[in-house]
């Protein structure tokens, strides 16, 4: 039986600890979800799972964090597009990627996708919001920037520019 302990962040000592105990079916279920063995007693089959979930452990620096590869240098706005699916800009990379998540047993990690880059008069992106296959985002208006509402197809092709600052328009 494993013993799962719960800490608070920054604390050494666990404020709850319980044993879970999975059925013989989860268990051959989760072992072929990683490609591992199904050779062996109930106990070696649950001492695999366990050796390789504490692999994954060592692997993680940031625990509270999902763990994104290639990993974002500067992620700002973020937007749910499904379940599994995130769209996050970038202001370091200039860019707006898809983050598709995966569960693997320890915590969460996500692969990053570059959708689009940032169009050259957009230094960052304030939010972001998924319609349909229609990502939209907002710039703010900077010293050497113009802010405006914009739009991409998930599907792909051009940034469009839907509005651009009023008060630029005029000059």
């Amino acid at each position: 039986m494993k013993c799962i302990s719960i800490y608070r962040r920054g604390e050494e000592k666990p404020i709850e600890r319980y044993k879970a105990r999975i059925s013989v079916t989860e268990l051959e279920s989760r072992l072929r979800a990683y490609n591992l063995s199904l050779e062996g007693s109930v106990t070696t089959l649950r001492q695999r799972l366990a050796q390789h979930l504490e692999q994954i452990v060592r692997k993680i620096t940031h625990p509270d964090r999902v763990q994104i590869e290639p990993p974002l240098r500067n992620p700002t706005a973020l937007c749910v597009a499904s379940d599994e699916v995130l769209v996050c800009g970038d202001d370091e990379k200039r860019a707006i990627f898809q983050v598709t998540l995966e569960k693997d047993g320890v915590t969460i990690r996500g692969k990053s996708l570059k959708l689009v880059d940032y169009p050259a008069e957009v230094a960052a992106i304030e939010s972001l919001a998924v319609s349909g296959w229609l990502v939209y985002f907002v710039s703010a208006k900077g010293p050497r920037t113009v802010g405006g509402l914009y739009s991409f197809n998930l599907a792909g092709g051009p940034v469009d520019v839907l509005l651009r600052d009023q008060f630029l328009l005029r000059n």
